[in-house]
């Protein structure tokens, strides 16, 4: 048989949203027997996307047993939801008509098989197939906005589809590659797991985790207009994709690499500079590690950034190395001249509390330095081991007072 038909209109019902216009439709097949409908082509222009299948039906026992490769090309993102069935995967379906406008979906092919008894709903027990689609707007989580252009690719199965990314931009980062996972299609509701990559201006990566509810700069109090240098960010965000979404349902990660970090006053009222230092980010706390000028020293450092906790509890903590000479120690306003000159190598551990006090304890290595008690006749030179720990008091993030101090050198011992 061959069948032809157009401007028509296709009406499943409560299953489409409306009824769907049909341009031109040609349909080419034959029937076996009375019980077996064979579709060899099946063509439907839908006034720029084209619908494509072949397949099999099969009555036997009460039910009828479908067979399709279904195919659809050209199209546009904003008419995907009038060829959604409606209580299809509902969770994933409603997520992305939310969250997913604008482009192309090039091309997608999907092979079927589902069972239809009399009087019910079909249940499709196995989907396979892919899509391509170029130019899509995707708002992956409410606080962050959408990424733009996006192209890439997806594997369709029974109860998943997974997404892949291939480029897209999120204002001036560039998303680079990752994915979006939807599980449960099966199911009442379905489950997101969103992973990509984004890199850019640091100062562009600041105010995107900076967007309420995240508040991360806010919790460090740092500007992230202020903040300078480039970053790579691979972002996690896992998500139950149900109306009534909260933070508290959503799991969210980042990490990565920062080049020529200009992060101010995050020590001890101290500008960070030229940081060549890994980053890793939850709803929790932030940690840092790597290697940057700290007050003008060349330093290696480690921090964790709590987001939330009592007055007294940690709020921040630094574990810093560097070596300073007399300059920099001026400039921190702890110039010991004439009783040290000269380099001294410094371990030092900055800890800030909720409530704004602080401490800083410091272990230095004296040996590189000169050390001279001219008054009692004492010195020790360059190269000889000398040792100090200091125990130093902050109030509001300076230096209040020493509260210990330990020093041995060539014989001297003061405590």
């Amino acid at each position: 048989f061959s069948l032809a038909g157009k401007d028509g209109t296709l009406d499943l019902g409560d299953r489409l949203p409306r009824p769907l216009a049909i341009k031109s439709l040609a349909v080419r097949g034959h029937a076996p027997s009375l019980a077996s409908l064979h579709i060899e082509q099946a063509v439907a222009d839908l006034g720029g996307p084209i619908v494509e299948m072949t397949g099999d039906l099969t009555q036997a026992n009460g039910k009828t047993d479908v067979k399709a490769n279904v195919g659809v090309r050209d199209l546009p993102v904003s008419e995907l939801r009038h060829l959604w069935p409606i209580g299809s995967a509902e969770g994933g379906r409603r997520w992305i008509l939310e969250n997913v406008s604008a482009g192309m979906i090039e091309e997608v092919k999907v092979a079927i098989t589902t069972s239809l008894a009399s009087g019910s709903e079909p249940a499709p027990s196995n989907l396979a197939g892919g899509m391509r689609f170029s130019g899509v707007r995707v708002r992956f989580f409410e606080p962050l906005p959408p990424v733009e252009r996006v192209t890439g690719t997806a594997n369709i199965a029974t109860n998943r589809i997974d997404f892949r990314f291939t480029g897209g931009s999120l204002g001036a980062l560039r998303v680079e590659s990752g994915g979006m996972a939807v599980t449960g299609l099966q199911a009442k509701d379905q489950d997101g797991a969103i992973e990509t990559r984004i890199v850019g201006p640091l100062r562009d990566v600041m105010a995107l985790l900076d967007r309420k509810p995240l508040g991360y700069a806010q919790w460090m109090g740092v500007d992230p207009a202020a903040v300078a240098g480039e970053a790579a960010v691979d972002l996690k965000v896992a998500l139950p994709l149900i109306a009534a979404l909260k933070l508290d349902d959503v799991d969210i990660r980042a990490t990565g690499n920062l080049t020529g970090a200009l992060i101010p006053k995050i020590a001890m009222g101290e500008d960070l500079s030229d940081g060549r230092l890994r980053i890793a980010v939850d709803k929790h706390q932030l940690q840092l590690g790597g290697e940057a000028i700290l007050a003008g020293v060349t330093t290696r450092l480690e921090g964790v950034e709590t987001f939330s906790g009592p007055p007294g509890g940690l709020r921040r903590r630094f574990e810093i190395k560097g070596t300073l000479d007399q300059a920099a120690r001026a400039r921190l306003n702890v110039d010991l001249d004439p009783y040290l000159r000269g380099p001294v190598r410094v371990d030092a551990v900055y800890g800030e509390t909720f409530a704004g006090g602080g401490q800083v304890a410091l272990d230095v290595d004296l040996s590189p330095g000169t050390l001279a008690l001219n008054e009692f006749g004492w010195s020790k030179p360059p190269g000889r081991p000398g040792r100090a720990r200091l125990l130093l008091r902050l109030a509001a993030k300076r230096l209040a007072r020493l509260d210990d101090l330990i020093i041995e050198a060539a014989g001297l011992r003061i405590a």
